[in-house]
């Protein structure tokens, strides 16, 4: 029996995740994995401002990702930290054998050393901020944002789950008819 993956997200008040934070969601859905959310510099007095971010970021999942027939339930476990990005991250992934960093855009400047080394040999996924564009709210923005990240040491099997999804082959689909 294959173990379950364990995804992180990092988040922090100094940064928008709501995009981010969607598209990890839904990634642990798509790799039946588990998402936790480390809340850095997360101060007693910041909690709440972190909760109705999340509450934030979760319409947004419901808005730009959760379209047709999904009845799977995802969510999202939250550990709040006091200490920041190259504190914590690196000790949150010892202690809960982490599979997949996944960071948003702004994150990885947040850490004063590179991301490559503070995360060893777990695997990362760096998203790029890509817009909405106008018209098309309806669209799957997995794949979109998944061409535009920044990949590095995925555990075996990434490629494959995601390849049984159909929508990866829609996505291709609409790619090579565009002419990339």
């Amino acid at each position: 029996m294959a173990s379950t993956k364990k995804l992180l997200f990092p988040i922090s008040t100094d940064h928008l995740f709501a995009d981010g934070y969607a598209w990890s969601l839904e990634l642990a859905r798509r790799l039946k994995a588990r998402l936790f959310l480390l809340a850095l510099n997360a101060r007693h007095d910041a909690r709440e401002k972190i909760y109705h971010l999340l509450l934030e970021a979760t319409g947004f999942y419901y808005t730009h990702y959760r379209h047709g027939a999904h009845t799977e339930k995802v969510t999202a476990d939250t550990v709040f930290a006091s200490g920041d990005f190259s504190e914590e991250v690196p000790q949150f992934i010892a202690a809960n054998s982490i599979d997949i960093v996944v960071m948003g855009e702004g994150m990885n400047l947040a850490s004063p050393i590179s991301v490559p080394e503070s995360l060893g040999s777990t695997g990362s996924i760096v998203l790029a901020s890509i817009p909405l564009p106008q018209g098309e709210e309806g669209k799957d923005r997995f794949y979109d944002h998944l061409v535009h990240a920044s990949l590095r040491n995925l555990p075996p099997g990434f490629h494959a789950a995601l390849g049984k999804d159909r929508a990866a082959y829609n996505f291709l689909r609409r790619f090579f008819q565009r002419g990339g």
